[in-house]
């Protein structure tokens, strides 16, 4: 584990990501099985933290995610089956939380498609998926850990579906501003660049989009077609017609 980490890092890492649970669709040892011991994921987060380095951790639930939250990761990444003491563990070590629930909405309808070729198996999972999303999102929320917007992009084609992420956190029980946070703010905290990006504000980078339609209705954030303006550091990528 000490060597693994110490390559990625003279690779030039920004971040070390560790696996620390299965997946949703995991066929042979299942979601919750812990990937580590708790002694191999100390030594990750240490030789990282060395190297002024964060670690995240794809964990759903169970032993892994304790085990990632007691080593110390600074972001915990999906959650699904998180308990309440683990939650406790969050709050206590100022872990963010990233739900990801976009992803697992999509592998849910998945496993419920008519003549779906999924296993017997997964297809149960991704039942069960669905019944569980957005609990630990709620429990975080009120536990007040915080809750950063992220879309699991590099396993599916949710890149550039953010805003479809800032919907389904509003299903979870966020607030439409709470999830706009999770979206801007408490992200920027959790890249540790809220000094100049994440808020609307002078001095500040200008990253923003425009929406045609009031936001405080969620659903506005499933429609890509309310996009009607897109910065980034100020520079238009999708020119809003008042700008021209």
């Amino acid at each position: 584990m000490r060597k693994a980490v110490r390559t990625v890092l003279r690779a030039g890492a920004d971040w070390v990501k560790l696996c620390t649970t299965g997946g949703i669709f995991s066929g042979t040892d299942g979601a919750l099985a812990a990937q580590f011991s708790a002694e191999e994921l100390a030594v990750a987060v240490g030789e990282a933290r060395k190297a002024g380095r964060p670690v995240m951790a794809h964990a759903v639930g169970g032993e892994g995610a304790t085990s990632a939250l007691e080593a110390g990761v600074r972001s915990l990444e999906h959650g699904v089956y998180l308990t309440e003491a683990q939650i406790a563990l969050m709050k206590q070590q100022g872990t963010y939380f990233v739900p990801t629930l976009s992803v697992y909405h999509r592998l849910a309808d998945l496993a419920s498609m008519p003549g779906s070729t999924l296993p017997p198996a997964l297809i149960s999972s991704g039942r069960k998926l669905k019944e569980s999303l957005g609990q630990s999102v709620r429990m975080a929320d009120k536990a007040g850990v915080p809750i950063a917007l992220g879309t699991d992009s590099s396993s599916s084609d949710t890149h550039g579906h953010s805003l479809e992420e800032i919907y389904w956190l509003c299903q979870a029980g966020l607030t439409v501003e709470k999830a706009l946070a999770a979206a801007t703010l408490r992200g920027a905290e959790l890249c540790s660049c809220a000094d100049t990006r994440g808020r609307l504000s002078p001095g500040y980078w200008f990253d923003a989009i425009l929406l045609e339609r009031d936001p405080s209705d969620p659903a506005v954030f499933r429609d890509p077609k309310t996009v009607t303006g897109v910065f980034l550091a100020g520079e238009p990528v999708l020119r809003h017609p008042c700008c021209n």
